[in-house]
């Protein structure tokens, strides 16, 4: 297959700072040949790349087709949609406003958020900006999809906090990669700067750095001109919007997008403040699992320090490395989840400072053989979880029943609503817990529960992870929460 190819080359061969590398004038042909081997063999119908160095995009290419019905062309300026890099943004807005005065990072999201609680928050003034930011503040996991044939639409973010944002962990103690925690702090960013969140990220974020491609996608004729999102069979699948907007849903070309890595890596000025060098290093301090505001840390790769975020959703793959020691940024979008952006974007990176290709990894010798260590057995559940719990699992529009009968160890009988009762998988049940996996019946038949519940007090109570598979259309993931009490 033939890419469709638009450069943008532009010659480096002077004006650099002493010391620094020349960044490679086009896509080398290893790269090249690369891409074009991802598109053959259907892991995307189109892939789009380019390199952004001391205030430029030095190249940019594109390859393959937009929409694999219609064989629409890609070019560098057709938009993507780039799933969680939009949480970078996001960041940036925060800070924006941190700058500004108009909020503080340790502030609780609660002085913002007002009304829209969360259920079982112990302390609400342990869930701060700060560890919102950094997916340490007990949001649970979340990835929510509402397409255009399908009747379901997105709740209010308040509506969704409270369906699905219960605290799973305190504050502070554990990262979990949270899309409605990002969600929350797109609502903070409207209420604390008194505009729509789309609004204020083009307004204070986008174009001072000159990016016009970028936008909050809320509805289909939005996208009308973007790569089309295809599904993991590779055929297109329809525009949906997600209930966790300044999470998952920006739209930008590969060139605009390399051009806001460059402005964090430090090579690209705006024409009105955005944010400082401060604030842009802050963002860079990775937290507890490595993650910073918005952005992963690899404090050595390759022998230099690189920042970066990728995204992944039904139907997008995106990948903005950057390297702020050398003024550096690379971005990879395509339009089917899966595609192998991240490395790719690692390879081009290496071409663009010169560095020799990486060497293949040696396959891993084999453990010796020697004895197993067996994990020691759960003891039998004590007198607090042996024995029938009634109660009800917390979902929207509706609760759903559960009655859960522990009898041993790994020996329970779940009842979901009117289902007939069955056998826990993976069930255990000691040391005042209960967890295990269920599968709904039919008007659920590609979803499973996964409990994790604890004795509190004279109840169980805990998450409930409900996975829905929509097949190519990808997954569906919310948490909600099981309260029980003893009955016969």
């Amino acid at each position: 297959m033939k890419p469709v190819i638009r450069l943008l080359c532009i010659a480096l061969a002077s004006g650099l700072p002493a010391g620094q590398t020349p960044v490679a004038e086009r896509a080398p042909a290893d790269v090249v040949a690369k891409i074009e081997a991802v598109i053959t063999a259907g892991r995307a119908p189109s892939i789009a790349v380019a390199v952004a160095r001391d205030g430029r995009v030095v190249w940019s290419d594109a390859f393959g087709v937009a929409d694999k019905t219609r064989r629409t062309p890609v070019t560098p300026t057709t938009p993507y949609a780039v799933a969680s890099l939009t949480k970078t943004f996001t960041a940036t807005a925060l800070m924006v406003l941190n700058e500004r005065g108009r909020l503080a990072l340790d502030d609780p999201i609660t002085k913002y958020l007002g009304s829209i609680a969360r259920p079982h928050v112990a302390a609400p003034s342990e869930v701060t900006i700060r560890r919102t930011l950094q997916n340490v503040a007990g949001f649970p996991v979340h990835a929510q999809w509402f397409y255009v044939d399908r009747p379901e639409r997105p709740l209010p973010i308040a509506e969704t906090v409270r369906c699905f944002g219960a605290e799973i962990n305190k504050p502070g103690e554990r990262y979990v990669y949270s899309n409605i925690g990002y969600g929350a702090l797109g609502e903070v960013v409207a209420r604390a700067s008194g505009q729509t969140y789309g609004s204020f990220l083009i307004r204070e974020v986008l174009q001072p750095l000159g990016i016009e491609s970028a936008m909050i996608a809320r509805r289909a004729e939005d996208t009308a001109r973007a790569a089309t999102l295809h599904g993991t069979d590779g055929e297109p699948v329809p525009f949906h919007l997600s209930d966790h907007p300044a999470a998952s849903d920006l739209y930008i070309n590969v060139e605009d997008l390399a051009r806001f890595g460059l402005f964090h890596a430090g090579g690209l000025q705006a024409s009105r403040p955005v944010i400082n060098d401060v604030s842009r290093r802050a963002m860079q301090e990775p937290g507890i699992g490595g993650y910073g505001f918005g952005w992963l840390v690899n404090p050595d790769w390759r022998g230099r320090r690189v920042i970066f975020n990728s995204g992944a959703k039904p139907g997008a793959s995106s990948a903005l490395w950057t390297v702020p020691a050398d003024r550096v940024a690379v971005a990879v979008v395509a339009n089917q989840i899966g595609a192998p952006v991240n490395q790719l974007a690692g390879e081009i990176l290496a071409s663009a400072l010169g560095l020799e290709p990486a060497a293949p990894a040696a396959p891993a010798a084999p453990a010796p053989a020697g004895p197993q260590t067996a994990r020691p057995p759960l003891p039998p559940p004590g007198p607090e979880l042996r024995g029938q719990w009634h109660g009800t699992i917390s979902s929207c529009p509706r609760t759903l029943k559960l009655s859960l009968d522990i009898r041993g160890t790994h020996d329970l009988v779940a009842t979901l609503g009117d289902d007939t009762a069955q056998v826990v998988e993976a069930g255990a049940a000691a040391r005042g817990e209960a967890s295990g996996t269920l599968k709904p019946s039919a008007d659920m038949a590609s979803s499973t529960l996964e409990f994790d519940l604890f004795v509190k007090d004279d109840h169980l109570e805990g998450p409930v992870i409900r996975r829905t598979n929509l097949g190519p259309r990808g997954n569906v993931t919310v948490t909600l929460w099981a309260v029980l009490t003893r009955g016969k």
